[in-house]
């Protein structure tokens, strides 16, 4: 049995491109060296992680700010114009402490 209607051919033949599938010149090169995998599997915790009991409790009532803003002093800080200078020389400590008496002082 034939079909009956007989097949139907597209109006426009298939147009190819007009320029051939240029190939790269050199072959693609595969690495020389092997890649070399652990020979150990990777192991995963055998315990998994556990979370606090107890949730985290947030504040009742959001953080607020100030109603009025800071106010900062209209003239700057002056700074002097000389550094300070400290003594070329440290303190020095008395090498044995200061005794005080054995009694203490009596009132009359």
């Amino acid at each position: 049995i034939t079909h009956p209607f007989p097949l139907i051919t597209h109006p426009f033949p298939l147009i190819t491109h007009p320029f051939p599938l240029i190939t790269h010149p050199f072959p693609l090169k595969t690495h020389p060296i092997p890649l070399i995998t652990h020979p150990f599997p990777l192991i995963t915790n055998p315990f998994p992680l556990k979370t606090h009991p107890i949730p985290l409790i947030t504040h009742p009532f959001p953080l607020t700010t100030h109603p009025i803003p800071l106010i900062t002093h209209p003239i700057p800080l002056i700074t002097h114009p000389f550094p300070l200078i400290t003594h070329p020389f440290p303190l020095k400590t008395h090498p044995f402490p200061l005794k005080t008496h054995p009694f203490p002082l009596k009132t009359h």
